[in-house]
C-alpha cells in the first residue's frame, strides 16, 4: 500500500511540474493512502499526521491554483 501510495505523490508531483491539475488528484490520492498506512499498519501516528498535513497542503495549492 506504501508503494502505491509513493507513485501516486510521485505522478501527482510530476503531473503539477506540467501544470496538470490531476496532479492535485494524485497528490492527495497518495497522501490518503499514507495516512491509511500510517495509521492501520503499526500505529505510526507521525507518518499519519505528516500525511494529513501534506494532503492539507494539496487542497490548500488546489485552492490557490483555481483562485
Amino acid at each position: 500500500m506504501g508503494w502505491v501510495g509513493s507513485a501516486f505523490i510521485i505522478l501527482g508531483i510530476w503531473f503539477v511540474g506540467d501544470k496538470s491539475l490531476w496532479g492535485f488528484v494524485f497528490g492527495a490520492l497518495g497522501n490518503g493512502l499514507w495516512v491509511y498506512v500510517g495509521l492501520k499498519r503499526g500505529k505510526q501516528y507521525d507518518l499519519a499526521v505528516v500525511a494529513l498535513l501534506a494532503t492539507v497542503l494539496n487542497i490548500i495549492g488546489l485552492y490557490k491554483w483555481w483562485g
